[in-house]
């Protein structure tokens, strides 16, 4: 019994020692920069596997900026607006980038009732993407939340310092601290798609903008064609945004809502899948919102513009980059300045840049829609080559829904 006891202590002593050891190792390194011990260069100074815990990282890097600027939104706000571009109003800086890829209205709520526990924005932009408004099965759904409770966060700080997954990412980030195309967020919560520049070189951008358009054509297709209940209310997340908005002007921000300049390919599978109808009637509805509001404005930065437009290389061509987009879903932060430029009036240059979109009022709305619909009609009169692809792609799509519904 007694060499037992003495078995189970040493034991003991072994798991509780491996325990400290992985603990401080994870400390350390900080993969998910929850620390903060140190950051040395060329040893951990790349969080390379930062997003894989992007709400907590950024709710412990928000608390130590104190942010006066805040950027709200899905993976569309996450790397295409930078929180360090020069055309933030100085009562707005330091900005940060608070947006979370995969969640909708619901988390920017939550997001921006927390950074108002540490800080004070004066500015803030949120992204609005008209595909969490749907009414539907798929509608609406939140693929991250950011952590709300104390519980929560000793959940994620323990898991984070004694988990073998920490420390197997604590491994992946000494890796990546040589590697130029690893994925990382800033200190400021910018994903600059690192990762997506070698993707590109390798694959090149009528890849990736095939394979997005694919996944997109299925999603348009299978989902949702309305932003209103059966009763004719609007979805449920207008409400929660007229709560931000409400929020906004009770706390003295600044608030740009913002619609995505959606890439033409994303225009018109809208149109093809029988989404049109819904995307106007979503941007009316927005509309009637800020009409009532005098702190919150609302940008349209979705119609067909000369950066929207932007030809897609053809297929094999792995040389001819693209400026504007790394595909149809997401802008870059090149497009990204821009809008930061039109929305702050600041162009870095000191010139006006093209005009991507438009303040988006009443008094406008009827004649931007009427305009947007005629420019993607152009297009799609004179591209051929895009269209055609689109119109494959889709009836494919339609041809599988129609088999599957038979069986």
């Amino acid at each position: 019994m007694e060499n037992f006891s003495g078995y189970l202590k040493r034991l003991l002593f072994a798991i509780a020692g491996l325990a400290a050891l992985v603990a401080l190792v994870n400390a350390f390194i900080d993969p998910y920069g929850m620390f903060h011990i140190a950051n040395i260069p060329g040893l951990n100074e790349i969080k390379s596997r930062a997003s894989q815990r992007g709400a907590v990282y950024k709710r412990v890097a928000a608390e130590r900026v104190r942010p006066n600027g805040l950027v709200l939104g899905n993976s569309r706000a996450e790397i295409g607006f930078d929180p360090e571009h020069p055309a933030w109003p100085g009562d707005a800086r330091p900005a940060f980038n608070l947006a979370l890829p995969g969640t909708g209205p619901d988390a920017a709520f939550s997001q921006l009732h927390q950074a108002l526990v540490y800080s004070r924005p004066r500015v803030v932009i949120l992204g609005l993407d008209f595909l969490d408004f749907r009414i539907g099965p798929q509608a609406g759904v939140q693929n991250s939340r950011s952590p709300s409770t104390w519980l929560d966060f000793v959940g994620e700080y323990g898991s984070a310092l004694l988990s073998l997954n920490a420390l197997g990412d604590s491994i992946l980030t000494l890796r990546d601290q040589g590697n130029p195309y690893a994925t990382r967020l800033t200190d400021r919560g910018f994903n600059p798609m690192q990762d997506y520049v070698a993707i590109a070189k390798q694959e090149g951008y009528h890849a990736l903008f095939r394979q997005r358009d694919l996944e997109n054509a299925r999603t348009y297709l299978r989902g949702p064609k309305t932003v209103f209940l059966p009763d004719g209310k609007p979805a449920s997340e207008f409400d929660t945004v007229r709560k931000i908005i409400a929020l906004a002007k009770q706390r003295g921000i600044k608030l740009h809502l913002l619609i995505y300049p959606y890439h033409v390919h994303s225009l018109i599978l809208f149109e093809r899948s029988g989404l049109w109808p819904a995307f106007e009637a979503w941007k009316t509805e927005l509309v009637k919102m800020i009409t009532v509001s005098d702190t919150a404005v609302l940008w349209d930065f979705s119609g067909p513009s000369s950066y929207s437009l932007e030809p897609v290389p053809p297929a094999g061509n792995l040389r001819q980059a693209m400026h504007w987009y790394w595909e149809a879903g997401h802008f870059k932060k090149s497009l990204g300045d821009i809008l930061l430029e039109q929305m702050f009036n600041h162009p870095a240059d000191g010139s006006r840049p093209n005009k991507v979109g438009i303040r988006l009022t009443a008094d406008n709305l009827a004649i931007t829609l009427a305009a947007q619909r005629a420019a993607l009609a152009v297009y799609e009169q004179m591209n051929n080559r895009d269209v055609e692809e689109l119109d494959a792609i889709v009836s494919s799509i339609n041809n599988k829904i129609s088999t599957q519904g038979q069986q």
